[in-house]
């Protein structure tokens, strides 16, 4: 067997080792990312209303704003706008809490928010999502007075 064949044999099975190689990272990357990864099948929003009235509030729109798929332990962001259709009387938003495994990080803008009659606000929530895989519901609770 002449020289140049060897070199060229040699040269073809390290291109293969490294194609095998490579195929392989990436393949455990691709099952790395998919296992951390949380799915939110529905998000809605529920109200937990502590005054003496109730049935006050709306949405202007669901929570299509929230993602129906995040990473593992990361913050997301879902906008939330509420009207008010109180006939007399003005109420305060005073918290978001969403349930198990998910957690509100933070709202803007800052609450209490006071909602006057036929008002409307925009809400933006950041959630944490829980850290390990699966699929979950959200569902937000909106506590008011």
């Amino acid at each position: 067997m002449s020289t140049a064949l060897k070199v060229v044999i040699i040269v073809v099975v390290v291109v293969v080792v490294l194609a095998v190689a490579a195929a392989a990272f990436i393949g455990l990357a691709v099952v790395h990312a998919v296992a951390d990864t949380v799915t939110i099948p529905q998000s809605e929003v529920g109200y937990d209303y502590t005054g003496t009235t109730s049935d006050y509030l709306t949405l202007n729109t669901t929570l299509s704003s929230c993602p129906d798929v995040v990473s593992g332990g990361s913050t997301f962001t879902c906008t939330v706008v509420l009207i008010s259709t109180a006939l007399v009387y003005t109420h305060y938003i005073d918290d978001f809490s969403a349930n198990s495994p998910f957690s509100v990080s933070s709202v803007s803008p800052t609450l209490p928010v006071t909602m006057a009659v036929g008002a409307s606000a925009t809400f933006e929530v950041s959630i944490s999502a829980p850290s390990g895989p699966g699929s979950y519901d959200l569902t937000l609770t909106v506590t008011t007075n």
